[in-house]
């Protein structure tokens, strides 16, 4: 018999290979909303996943097979199959390179919506974003997966099926937050926490509480939105937003030698989930894309 997690992943395979692509033709119409109408009119983003160099070990080139495949359900520049190219995902992406720095990213924000403000908002309600070893949080993760049923992004197995085993295992003591072997390479998480003293995970002591959180992947010049979700009390004050714009000022951060040469922030398809989630891309200043991926990098 299938256990809870391999249920949730048959039905999330099927629901990516054959429900996904039909929905995708209905929401292509989601392109209006960032004005370019076609998808020859949407910009490129060359992504270079820089498989070769001197700092890589074998994890690089794991992450590097990996993203490989999850990039081509995206329109692609180079190719020459219609249909592919009509049934195929639209990336969401912010051209880092379009912005002189965090300020002047934070400009082209207050002038398109309400972000700034909701982020005012956050900031005053003491929320504090850090780098952290998600296996110290567990037990706060499993509360914000299981804090609504529904989201943008659509129904969350963890709020329906028991899945918090899949998360990892509560450590017996605090987990040391190792720096990534390859600058190129790497998964980071960024959480948004409020102090809270003698707050626990599990029999540690943490003393501030996980409300929202995401994991970066990047690899090469493109960074991805991997996970992340804000707890359901939270995310209505602000604090999604808040981590987002946090991340973008980390990735702009020209001393940063983890985002040296990142050039593109994805957060998946602007046809995923529902309407609500691309307006917040939207307004986040995340754009459609078409790709052009590394003719040289392996697929197998």
């Amino acid at each position: 018999m299938l256990s809870p997690k391999q249920v949730a992943d048959h039905v999330s395979a099927l629901y990516a290979t054959r429900i996904e692509p039909v929905l995708f033709l209905f929401r292509r119409r989601r392109l209006r909303l960032f004005s370019p109408d076609t998808l020859g009119r949407l910009p490129v983003a060359d992504l270079d996943f820089e498989s070769r160099l001197a700092s890589c070990g074998p994890g690089c080139a794991r992450m590097v097979r990996h993203h490989y495949r999850c990039f081509q359900r995206f329109s692609r520049a180079d190719s020459a199959n219609r249909r592919l190219m009509s049934t195929s995902a639209t990336l969401a992406a912010i051209d880092l390179r379009k912005y002189g720095g965090f300020e002047d990213y934070s400009r082209h924000l207050s002038s398109s919506n309400n972000f700034s403000r909701d982020i005012k908002k956050a900031r005053r309600l003491g929320y504090q974003a850090h780098i952290f070893n998600r296996n110290n949080h567990i037990p706060d993760i499993v509360e914000i997966r299981r804090s609504l049923k529904w989201r943008a992004s659509g129904p969350v197995l963890e709020a329906f099926i028991p899945l918090s085993r899949s998360l990892g295992q509560i450590p017996g003591s605090a987990l040391p937050l190792t720096p990534p072997m390859c600058a190129n390479h790497w998964e980071v998480s960024i959480g948004l926490f409020l102090p809270q003293p003698g707050h626990r995970q599990g029999n540690v002591v943490v003393d501030r509480k996980l409300v929202a959180y995401m994991q970066m992947d990047r690899t090469g010049n493109t960074v991805c939105w991997a996970d992340g979700m804000a707890h359901g009390e939270h995310m209505r004050r602000g604090a999604m937003k808040l981590l987002h714009v946090t991340i973008v000022e980390w990735l702009l951060d020209n001393n940063n030698p983890l985002s040296r040469g990142v050039q593109y922030f994805a957060y998946g398809a602007i046809e995923a989930g529902r309407h609500g989630l691309c307006q917040w891309k939207h307004q986040a200043l995340f754009a459609p894309h078409r790709i052009r991926l590394p003719v040289q990098t392996p697929v197998s």
